[in-house]
């Protein structure tokens, strides 16, 4: 047979399949391994990376929670902070307006005509002050949810009309008609009055401010089944469409929207917000530019939409709106017109002539007053806007102008000038009520020649205006040398956190809600600034007149008002040093510091105003140099904190003060012999607003953030304070700061310096 008959060769071809199967299951499980081998690498680095992604986001969630809680805590901070410092406001108010008041009744005997006239700008100023006062404490207390409400069942109607004879007294001053509609003489509604009065005084009171002569400011009410509806409209310059979204925000104005006798920080409309929805109500504005403008609050009936502790059943009939402190304001606000009256008199024509512009008509008037008796001639503006008009007009010799104006602000007026070929060279003076560095800078870098922040000393303001018409006047052949300003170009870098799962949006949305809130009492402090220093600066300038012109029986209420004046102005410079604390870069670079020199200074200083017969000072520096590794300026504010409260709690004795050197540290000891600490409040004495006597009954002044300011001043410099009292026998306070390492060589040696005696009074301090 042939061979692929045969038996082998079937066998052997059966093997050779058998094989080549066999072979080509085997490469593929060799492959399936390899794959899975694989696979499972690649499940391995995946893990790996997610366990990585992980731990990044739990890295970034830890930080976001931190800096969240950091801001709630400065919120919470500043909240207590807004709380404590009421106190502090409302005592030296009350002693300026109560003898003012006196004044003006004739409790001091007739006042001349001068003397009333200034008596009446001070008062207004300060019941001005008083209202901006309450309605900073109203947004805190509405902030921190510690304002409740306590609704009960009122007649709306005549409620409105009680209100409105407040205003009466304006409407009628700028002969403005206020009608009055009703469908029903009585309509019952659950408020709570004091809220509501605040609620339509700013409404009415800004109807009128904002509606010309002759016009019409009224009132609608609107009655439904379920509602009723209130509106005040007007028949003024109205409000442009694309800033009525925005018109409730807080600290809000409408831009070219002000005249030059109308003020305000921003907060009336938003607290009508906050008022209404905590009545369950709603309030809704329409604005025609031109025309004028209805704002409308709409009150619920009945009680169903509020809680059962927020109504109250027993209502105070006898409560009369007409008696509030806005009232007084309003009242105070229709007096104002001593522009109106103005006593024309001879001048030499020959004087310089000074532009005056400030927004506000009380400092417009003092600052003219003032140059008019030292012989300059004045001309008068209320914004930036209607100062340049004036400047290119008029020519004036030298131009003194405020720094936040409406319209135009300061600086950019100043700009303004600079840019003019015929203005460039006049002599431009900015004067501000936001007194900190930035300011400044931002003010000389606007082209001002000088910039001096309120309240000013008469004496200064004028030594500076005839150095600078002088130096001008020098400079006057060589005007075309000019010199360009530098620009500065601030970058921002926003970080912006984009994290991949869906819990972290609850985190973010914290922190962003912390940092507003940070951001918006931030931004109180800087229109509280602005807002308390004007009006300081006509109750101490007008009381200065009053010093030199009264008789001696009148001197002691001008002296109480100064006293008190300057004692409001300490505590605002003192919160505003506590609130930028964070901000002064001087306070982190820390150097080779000499601290006997600096304690010996502030020593020096603290002799000068309270060593006296029965009270003496002591101070042992050494008789060589005790360097420190820190930051002079706050090691300076930090003694010189601890110095005042030694002072202030000795009334008489000794105050020592050491500084020696231990092993690695530099210590400054200062002890007294004062009243002491009782043991129960050694541990919050460096808390902030913790004094030894509190509320009304408290015996010393300030807000008692001396020690907490040290404290914490001291340790961010790496060292620590320590203190030990006993009362009735006097306090220790010591302030360990990390000493700077010694360097080869001999150093400059140090006149010792242990002093006992008594320094003349009178030396001036810092």
């Amino acid at each position: 047979p042939r061979f692929w008959e045969t038996l082998w060769f079937a066998v052997v071809c059966v093997l050779l399949i058998a094989a080549a199967t066999w072979f080509g299951v085997r490469l593929r499980l060799l492959a399936l391994k390899q794959r899975q081998r694989e696979l499972e690498q690649t499940v391995r680095e995946r893990t790996r990376d997610l366990r990585e992604e992980k731990d990044r986001v739990e890295e970034a969630k830890a930080v976001i929670e931190a800096q969240a809680e950091k801001l709630k805590e400065l919120d919470r901070f500043k909240t207590k902070f807004f709380s404590n410092v009421s106190h502090e406001f409302r005592t030296p108010l009350t002693m300026i307006v109560g003898p003012l008041e006196n004044a003006l009744k004739g409790a001091y005997g007739d006042l001349s005509e001068v003397m009333r006239r200034q008596s009446q700008i001070m008062l207004r100023n300060a019941i001005r002050l008083l209202n901006l006062i309450n309605q900073l404490m109203d947004l805190s207390k509405l902030e921190a949810g510690k304002m409740p409400l306590k609704a009960g069942a009122r007649d709306l109607v005549s409620f409105l009309k009680s209100l409105q004879v407040t205003v009466t007294a304006l409407a009628e001053k700028k002969q403005i008609a206020m009608p009055f509609e009703t469908p029903a003489a009585s309509i019952e509604v659950y408020f709570e009055p004091d809220k509501m009065e605040k609620v339509f005084f700013n409404l009415m009171s800004n109807a009128l401010k904002f509606t010309p002569d002759g016009g019409t400011v009224g009132i609608r009410v609107v009655e439904t089944d379920a509602e009723v509806t209130v509106t005040v409209h007007d028949t003024g310059q109205g409000i442009p469409a694309d800033q009525l979204p925005h018109l409730f925000d807080r600290f809000h104005q409408v831009e070219g929207n002000r005249s030059n006798d109308i003020e305000g920080t921003g907060i009336g409309l938003s607290l009508v917000k906050e008022m209404v929805l905590l009545h369950g109500g709603r309030v809704s504005v329409a604005s025609v530019p031109g025309e004028g403008t209805a704002f409308s609050v709409t009150l619920r009936k009945g009680t169903q939409h509020l809680k059962t502790d927020q109504i109250v059943t027993e209502v105070d009939p006898g409560r009369d709106p007409a008696l509030s402190t806005m009232a007084q304001l309003a009242d105070g606000e229709a007096a104002t017109g001593e522009e109106d009256n103005l006593t024309w008199k001879a001048v030499n024509l020959d004087a310089p002539l000074i532009l005056v512009v400030d927004d506000n008509p009380d400092v417009r008037s003092y600052v003219s007053d003032i140059l008019a008796q030292r012989g300059y001639r004045t001309t008068r503006a209320f914004d930036g806007v209607d100062g340049l008009e004036k400047a290119r007009r008029r020519r004036p010799h030298l131009i003194l102008s405020d720094v936040m104006m409406p319209r135009m602000d300061g600086t950019e007026f100043c700009r303004e000038v600079r840019a003019d070929e015929d203005l460039r060279h006049t002599p431009f003076i900015l004067l501000t009520a936001r007194a900190t560095s930035q300011s400044t800078l931002e003010g000389l870098d606007s082209g001002a020649d000088d910039y001096l922040p309120k309240p000013f000393n008469t004496g200064e303001l004028l030594a500076r205006i005839a150095n600078l018409l002088r130096t001008r006047e020098d400079q006057r052949k060589l005007a075309d040398q000019t010199e360009e300003l530098e620009q500065r170009v601030e970058e921002q870098v926003r970080i912006i956190l984009d994290q991949r799962k869906s819990y972290e949006a609850t985190i973010l949305s914290e922190r962003d809600r912390a940092v507003a809130a940070s951001q918006l009492k931030q931004t109180i402090l800087d229109n509280v600034s602005h807002e308390f220093r004007t009006p300081l600066t006509a109750i101490m300038g007008f009381a200065d007149v009053l010093a030199e012109t009264t008789d001696d029986g009148d001197r002691e209420f001008v002296e109480t008002i100064k006293d008190n004046g300057r004692r409001l102005m300490e505590t605002l410079d003192a919160l505003l040093r506590l609130a930028t604390l964070r901000s002064d870069p001087e306070l982190a670079r820390k150097t080779n510091t000499e601290i006997g020199q600096i304690v010996d200074d502030l020593v020096e200083e603290v002799r000068s105003e309270w060593e006296g017969p029965d009270r003496r000072l002591i101070f042992d520096g050494g008789s060589e140099p005790i360097p420190a590794l820190a930051s002079p300026k706050a090691v300076t504010q930090a003694i010189a904190a601890v110095l005042d409260n030694a002072a202030k709690f000795t009334h008489k004795g000794e105050i020592e003060v050491r500084v020696v050197r231990t092993g690695r540290h530099v210590d400054v000891c200062v002890s007294d012999t004062g009243i002491g600490i009782p043991e129960d409040r050694l541990e919050d004495v460096f808390e902030p607003f913790k004094q030894a006597s509190d509320g009304l009954t408290r015996e010393y002044a300030g807000v008692g953030i001396g020690l907490s300011i040290a404290r914490e001043l001291i340790q961010d410099q790496g060292g620590s304070v320590s203190l030990e009292s006993t009362v009735g026998r006097g306090t220790t306070v010591t302030l360990r700061l990390p000493a700077e390492p010694a360097v080869p060589g001999p150093a400059p040696a140090r006149a010792a310096r242990s002093s006992r005696g008594s320094v003349p009074p009178g030396i001036p301090t810092a």
